[in-house]
């Protein structure tokens, strides 16, 4: 913005920046990600359709977060009151006026598609860490199954919550299962007698 008045020209300038990408990646891990983008880069030219994407992240600037920066009013004399610039220049020379400070821009990515590539990475490891199976299946042998069978026929069928706790203690010794293993093939046999049942109806 400009103010002219009688002393002078009067100046005030804002920047606007877009720093660091905001974007969480991880929002559909329930985690907080973001890509290590710290500084928005056009990735067109003006007007195009991609001048609000991002070309080292892909995001668009939205994402990124905003900066207004104002720097300091200073004053100015109007040229026509300029008259000798030889002296001025030495004065400047001599005692250099001091600059505000601009937005701080260290410490940005080299390469921010290869940070970019580095994060996806990294999630993507995350994800397949996060598919493994927390239990792992419990391979039965031929003996344990038969064993199994004779027990749940001698039980009448009957369901894993109507077992005893002492019940389901003695069954899991006795086959060599855990508990949760013994659920599972009840829950088997009991669908494998019903399907039998079914078929003998029919005929």
């Amino acid at each position: 913005m400009e103010n002219t008045n009688n002393n002078g020209l009067r100046l005030e300038l804002v920047v606007v920046m877009h720093r660091e990408c905001l974007h969480n990646h991880g929002a559909p891990l329930r985690r907080y990600i973001l890509d290590g983008c710290l500084l928005f880069e056009p990735k067109g030219p003006n007007g195009s359709p991609d001048f609000l994407q991002c070309a080292a992240c892909g995001c668009h600037r939205n994402f990124h977060r905003r900066v207004e920066v104002t720097l300091p009013r200073f004053d100015r004399a109007p040229p026509a009151e300029i008259t000798d610039l030889q002296p001025r220049a030495q004065a400047h020379q001599q005692n250099p006026p001091q600059q505000a400070p601009g937005p701080e821009i260290a410490n940005l990515p080299p390469n921010g598609p290869q940070i970019h590539r580095m994060v996806n990475q990294q999630v993507e490891e995350e994800e397949e860490e996060e598919e493994e199976p927390v239990v792992q299946r419990r391979r039965m042998t031929v003996e344990q199954k038969e064993m199994l069978r004779d027990i749940v026929e001698s039980k009448n069928f009957k369901m894993f919550r109507d077992y005893s706790p002492e019940e389901v203690a003695q069954v899991c010794a006795d086959v060599g299962i855990p508990r949760l293993c013994l659920k599972n093939w009840i829950s088997i046999l009991r669908r494998e007698r019903e399907v039998w049942m079914a078929n003998a109806d029919q005929d």
